[in-house]
C-alpha cells in the first residue's frame, strides 16, 4: 500500500511538471538533464565550434585553453535555467549583455555562434517541444546582446 501511495505521489510530480511551462522554477533546468545535463551541452558546443570553420571568427575570440571558458558558461546555464546559481555564486551577479561588451559582435557573429549552440542542442536528444523553446531562448539572448553590443559603437 505504501508503494502505491508513493507511486501515485510520483506521478502526481511528474504530471504538474509537465503542465508547467519551461523558464518556470526549474523546469528547464530538469529539462535539459540537470548539471549533467548541462555539461554534455557545453562540451558539445565547444566541440562544434572548435570544429565549424564558419564559426572561426567566434572561436578566435575565446583562449586557446577552454577550460575555464567551458566551466563559466556552465556556470551560467545553470542559473539561467533556473538551477543553483552557481556563477553569481563564484563571479557575482551578472548581465548578459554587459558581459559581452567588450567584444565587437557584429550580427554575422552572433548568428555563428547561435548556430553552434542550435547544432550542439540538436545533439542532446532533448524533447522537440523543449528543443524548440531553448533554441528560441539562445535566439532572443544572442539578438539581444547583438543589438546592444552594436548600439553606438
Amino acid at each position: 500500500m505504501i508503494n502505491d501511495d508513493y507511486n501515485d505521489d510520483k506521478n502526481k510530480v511528474t504530471r504538474v511538471q509537465e503542465a508547467l511551462p519551461y523558464g518556470f522554477a526549474d523546469t528547464s533546468f530538469q529539462a535539459v538533464g540537470g548539471i549533467a545535463g548541462i555539461k554534455k551541452l557545453v562540451a558539445t558546443f565547444y566541440h562544434v565550434l572548435d570544429h565549424t570553420e564558419e564559426a572561426s571568427a567566434v572561436r578566435a575570440l575565446y583562449p586557446e585553453d577552454l577550460t575555464r571558458s567551458k566551466e563559466k558558461l556552465g556556470r551560467y546555464l545553470c542559473g539561467w535555467l533556473g538551477g543553483p546559481p552557481l556563477f553569481q555564486e563564484k563571479y557575482g551577479r551578472i548581465k548578459i549583455t554587459d558581459a559581452h561588451q567588450r567584444f565587437t559582435i557584429p550580427p554575422e557573429l552572433g548568428q555563428a555562434w547561435l548556430e553552434c549552440m542550435t547544432k550542439a542542442i540538436d545533439k542532446q536528444g532533448f524533447s522537440p517541444k523543449f528543443t524548440s523553446y531553448f533554441k528560441e531562448q539562445f535566439r532572443l539572448t544572442v539578438d539581444r546582446i547583438v543589438r546592444e553590443n552594436t548600439a553606438g559603437k
